[in-house]
């Protein structure tokens, strides 16, 4: 579809794309980040926790699918979105309120399955919104730009949250109300922002009646849908592990709220000063030798955990998991934008919202397979020994998953951009080893650059 925007209203939308991301991840950090330590206050299980990192997502994933007709009858993105991102942040005023009212776990997963539905509704369009606007030769660098900044707002907010709850322990109740009002405030402003969004005419795919069921069936046979098999998979071994690491540093290791911040923030800080790098490497070798890497090192991380499990404690354990999730940044980094431009790149404009929807439904019906087995896994096995021993078990067998996919299922994904095919030891060596050490020598130098022009300048003025 031709881009109608000119130039400088393309520029506009791009800038205001960047502060609205800004600020709903205001929104992230304050509020979506601590829903599970809330819930744990609240008095949930180990088995709820995995059930709610599941079934809310799931079920809002199914309100992409009307999302997708929306759009299609309307032909208006603009307004799906700006709908459904006021609604979302509205929903932070009955989890303000909530543990005046009640503190039963069950009407908390309402809520939150509530907030994910009007978030899955807007997502679609905003997808397919934002690929029209963004030429593709500037996806990567445009990306990887905006997620930097938004991930210093959300680290920024993830670090206040924890110091908050810290400090207002023995007042957790207002301490979890401030982060909700902060998270509706920064949702509010995002709703705002908006309205500065220029967008350029939708038109859907008038002539095609394949729906879902065909999709679905077609999935093998298209580029599209060999990624959402290997993304979706993927995501079902990481969900098995994934709403346990949160349990086992709050009611295992007995990790502070500040302790338990610092963890959530490390993998936000390292994406924030990789996101560059990965949108290079993205331009240079394509999306699919990066996801080839990201989903290996993204299979490592639960065996990292599992060994600073056994062998440290206290301090020196806290040590070890900041590094390891220093270290998960840096992989979900490069899966995470190298996602989102591959599925840009895979799906016309005229077809993206349905496309991106599909993708969803899928991905969270995988999570929430790999939810359940997860919860059920962890309740059966805690009655037969300890929570330790129980969560252990799922999270090396979320690893063992992980690896055999992204062994398998990624050499099946097609390059949609021409990029050569690299050979893994070299793509590996390259990716982790020589252009690292290039971008540390370079910044270093550059640094010492500026030092020293700055001392001459100091001298010469005295």
């Amino acid at each position: 579809m031709k881009n109608e925007l000119n130039h400088k209203e393309i520029d506009q939308t791009k800038k205001a794309s960047i502060a609205e991301g800004s600020a709903a991840s205001l929104m992230l950090g304050f509020g979506e980040q601590y829903v599970v330590p809330f819930a744990l206050r609240l008095g949930a299980s180990s088995g709820q926790i995995g059930l709610l990192s599941s079934i809310p997502s799931f079920l809002g994933s199914l309100f992409q699918l009307l999302s997708a007709k929306i759009t299609d009858k309307y032909e208006n993105r603009k307004r799906i979105v700006l709908t459904f991102v006021l609604l979302q942040a509205l929903t932070f005023i009955p989890l303000f309120i909530l543990p005046v009212i009640t503190k039963n776990f069950w009407v908390l997963a309402i809520i939150f399955t509530i907030y994910l539905s009007f978030g899955n509704i807007a997502a679609p369009a905003w997808s397919s919104w934002l690929g029209d606007v963004i030429p593709m030769n500037e996806r990567s660098k445009y990306f990887s730009l905006r997620n930097r900044i938004t991930i210093i707002f959300l680290f920024s907010s993830v670090l206040i949250s924890g110091l908050i709850l810290n400090f207002l322990e023995d007042n957790i109740w207002v301490g979890f109300g401030i982060l909700f009002l902060m998270a509706f405030i920064g949702r509010f402003i995002s709703f705002i922002l908006f309205f500065k969004h220029k967008e350029p005419t939708y038109q859907s795919e008038i002539f095609s009646n394949n729906g879902f069921k065909d999709f679905v069936l077609e999935l093998r046979k298209n580029a599209f849908g060999r990624f959402v098999i290997f993304r979706s998979s993927l995501s079902f071994a990481v969900m098995i592990a994934s709403p346990f690491f949160a349990v086992l540093m709050l009611k295992v290791f007995n990790f502070t709220y500040l302790q338990f911040s610092v963890i959530v923030l490390a993998p936000m800080i390292i994406k924030a000063l990789t996101m560059t790098y990965w949108g290079r490497l993205s331009h240079h070798f394509g999306n699919k030798n990066i996801l080839r890497v990201t989903a290996i090192l993204i299979g490592i991380i639960p065996i990292n955990w599992l060994i600073a499990t056994l062998l440290f404690k206290n301090n020196t354990l806290f040590i070890a998991i900041l590094i390891i999730e220093m270290t998960s940044g840096f992989s979900w980094a490069g899966m995470e934008l190298t996602t989102f431009n591959y599925m840009l790149d895979a799906s016309s404009p005229k077809r993206r919202v349905k496309l991106f929807a599909y993708y969803n439904v899928i991905f969270n019906f995988l999570i929430l397979l790999g939810g359940l087995i997860g919860s059920f896994s962890v309740m059966i096995l805690t009655k037969q020994t300890n929570i330790l021993t129980a969560l252990i078990i799922v999270i090396t067998t979320s690893g063992i998953l992980r690896l055999i996919i992204a062994i398998t299922a990624t050499p099946k994904v097609k390059e949609i951009q021409n990029h050569e095919k690299v050979e893994d030891r070299r793509l590996f060596y390259e990716i982790l080893v020589h252009r690292p050490l290039g971008f540390a020598v370079s910044s270093a130098t550059s640094s010492m650059a500026f030092i020293e022009n700055t001392v001459k300048k100091i001298t010469k003025k005295k």
